[in-house]
């Protein structure tokens, strides 16, 4: 803390201590807040392969998106799915597994069910509520259109993106003295 204060006075020499430790404090925040949904979904990336192998995985309310090869194998459970999405090129292999999702199902891609595998729709809670009927989804085989994925910020441009915000939230701060507000830098 001590070495980004001088950092600060060096660059803004005209600004107090306490307002360069509230700028810094006002950047952690900005730069923490990013980091608490920083992994919204789970991609299977195209050309990849994820073999599950009977296993579990509790997805805690995020997207499941398969673009590659995902095979959950005989006793396989994938829950706490928010939207499950198979892009074009996709393969979901579910014989003999089960997948609970709680919203949205779209297959643009190829889902294989040899026996046994079942993709259910349940209320997933306060934070992953249910939406559509409950219980057995249809698979589907691939719709016509295609799934726009939504674009985010790397770590990169973010990390320049609340820098910035946090500085020019330093520099927009005012203060008062003699009940005259004080000029911005």
């Amino acid at each position: 803390m001590q070495t980004l204060l001088r950092i600060f006075h060096r660059a803004l020499p005209n600004l107090s201590t306490l307002r360069v430790r509230y700028a810094l404090r006002l950047l952690l925040l900005v730069l923490c807040l990013p980091l608490s949904s920083a992994w919204a979904f789970i991609s299977s990336p195209p050309g990849s392969s994820f073999d599950l192998a009977g296993g579990t995985v509790d997805m805690m309310g995020t997207d499941l998106v398969v673009e590659g090869v995902l095979v959950l194998g005989p006793g396989g459970r994938i829950t706490g799915i928010r939207n499950l999405i198979i892009a074009p090129g996709g393969q979901l292999d579910i014989s003999g597994g089960d997948i609970e999702l709680s919203q949205q199902y779209t297959n643009q891609g190829e889902v294989i069910n040899d026996g046994g595998g079942h993709i259910t729709r349940v209320d997933g809670g306060p934070g992953n509520p249910i939406v559509g009927p409950p219980g057995p989804i249809v698979i589907t085989p691939p719709a016509a259109t295609s799934v726009t994925p939504v674009p985010g910020l790397a770590g990169g441009p973010l990390l320049a993106l609340s820098f910035i915000l946090g500085l020019w939230a330093c520099l927009r701060q005012r203060s008062t003295r003699n009940g005259q507000p004080a000029q911005t830098v």
